[in-house]
């Protein structure tokens, strides 16, 4: 969840509504059940309290950051070898399945796609693979294919990826998601 930013724009377009969020800092699970009232607030992704959320056959989407701390500079830069790793590459596919969900869309720290060339977002990719997903738009410029941006009037400048994964057979029907365009200010 991470400050809740993507699930408060989602909220924002008035169409959707966030049923679960899974935050593991205290101070952001707070946060979250004060900006949510509504939504289920867990916080252990490997005791899978996120079972927990009502199971509703119009759960569209996933949103998550999954933790830096495996691959960033600034944390443990351990890779698949991370007693952590199954947060970042297993968890969104489990969720994912267990709701039957048809779209996932992550912010992710910028490494998932540079360390040990590519091999965490191999794993993401197969993961999600496993269940039906696929990402969408892959970037040929980028590595790995992934989009990148950087954040916009946040209190730190950072590269970030935007993970995007759907259904294989929504593609045929809705064709690739389009890469993200910065905002343009008349």
């Amino acid at each position: 969840a991470g400050k809740c930013l993507c699930s408060r724009v989602v909220e924002s377009f008035g169409d959707m509504v966030v049923d679960g969020i899974c935050e593991l800092d205290d101070d952001d699970a707070a946060m979250a059940r004060v900006t949510f009232p509504h939504a289920a607030v867990t916080q252990d992704v490997c005791s899978r309290e996120w079972r927990l959320w009502a199971r509703s056959p119009d759960v569209l989407f996933l949103l998550a950051c999954t933790p830096c701390n495996p691959v960033a500079d600034s944390g443990r830069h351990e890779g698949l070898s991370s007693p952590d790793i199954y947060i970042t590459v297993s968890a969104m596919p489990e969720v994912v399945s267990y709701f039957g969900i048809p779209f996932f869309a992550g912010e992710q720290h910028y490494q998932l796609a540079q360390l040990d060339d590519g091999s965490v977002l191999e794993a993401f990719d197969g993961g999600m693979a496993a269940v039906g997903l696929v990402r969408t738009p892959i970037v040929d410029e980028h590595p790995g294919g992934v989009e990148v941006f950087q954040d916009l009037n946040h209190p730190e400048q950072r590269r970030r990826l935007a993970l995007h994964y759907e259904r294989s057979d929504m593609i045929d029907l809705i064709g690739p998601c389009p890469q993200l365009r910065l905002p343009t200010h008349a």
